[in-house]
This record gives C-alpha cells, structure tokens and sequence, in this order.
C-alpha cells in the first residue's frame, strides 16, 4: 500500500507483512517535504535540526545538510555529521533544545521558546555567544552550558527565560545566515 491511512489500518488489524514502504534518508525527507510542495522550479537547500539519521557503523548522526533542487531531482551536496563524543556540541539544534528545557519547556515545545524570545532582551547574547564557535559549528559547549546554568542559578524569572529564549534565537539566526551566505 502506498497510503498512509492504509497503512495504518493495517498495522492496527494486526498485518504482520507491510510491502512497498521506501526507507528515506531523514535529511532528504526534509527538503523533500519543502521543495515538492513548493511552487518553485529551483531552489537552495538547507536542512537543520538536531540530529538526522544515526549511522552506527561509523558512530554518527546528520547535523546539517545542503543542496541544490532543480527540475524535480533534489541533490544534497555537503551533509555535517557529528559523531558520538561531540554529538551535542556541533548541532545547533541541540543548542536550541537544550535552552528549550532550561526555559521550562520540554521536548518538541521549540515553538514555545521562539514565541518566548519576542519577550525578551539581548541581555545574555554576548555571555552566551562567547562559548560558541561559529566558524567550526561548535555551539552547545561546555562553556555555553555553565553559562545558562550560572544565569538561571541566579535569577530564574520570567524575564531571565525570556531573555535567554530571545539569545537562543538570535544565535541560531546569526548561525544559519552564516551557512546560508556559504551556501548563496
């Protein structure tokens, strides 16, 4: 079966055997979703999130991947991986999630810390920004995490997390504009 309510009620009947399903790599079923329900002919692509496929063999998951769409074919040129010992550090999704959590907010609750970010200030932006290194995607670091560990052992109020949330989405704005000028 090819359809998804298909599937579904047959794996619910107790279907043992389910033919015709295509494994996709993660990243690729991310720029899949954006650029074929788009109305573009061509376009750059960038995908980012915390961690795309895990490769065991070579003990390593996607970070980041970019690419090129024209005519209907998708290729993505460059793929980032971080491998087990620094898999928290080089993803800027893990950065992103990790202040999600301090702030109070729990796994797939992002959207909470960037409506969060429009409350706050650019008060810990520079503190934070000073543990991460953009140029080798180095970005939740041990430092970054003491960092907001010490600024929410001291004040953790509304305004705290407001103002870390608006640092997270800053950072991660300043991060992506650096990979999508490389990738332009």
């Amino acid at each position: 079966t090819n359809n998804l309510c298909d599937l579904l009620s047959l794996t619910k009947k107790g279907t043992k055997e389910i033919h015709n399903i295509l494994s996709v790599n993660h990243h690729i079923a991310h720029a899949s979703s954006s650029y074929y329900t788009s109305p573009f002919r061509e376009a750059a692509i960038l995908v980012v999130d915390a961690s795309g496929d895990f490769y065991n063999d070579r003990q390593e998951a996607e970070v980041m991947s970019q690419g090129f769409a024209h005519d209907g074919k998708i290729e993505l040129f460059h793929t980032e991986y971080s491998d087990v010992h620094q898999y928290f550090t080089l993803s800027i999704g893990h950065f992103y999630l990790f202040i999600t959590y301090q702030c109070g907010f729990g796994f797939g609750e992002e959207g909470k810390l960037m409506g969060l970010s429009a409350y706050g200030t650019n008060k810990y932006v520079d503190r934070i920004a000073e543990g991460m290194d953009f140029t080798s995607h180095r970005y939740l670091t041990d430092h970054v995490k003491q960092t907001v560990l010490n600024i929410k052992q001291k004040e953790d109020s509304f305004q705290c997390r407001a103002d870390l949330a608006f640092a997270a989405q800053y950072l991660l704005e300043q991060a992506l504009y650096r990979v999508m000028n490389q990738l332009y």
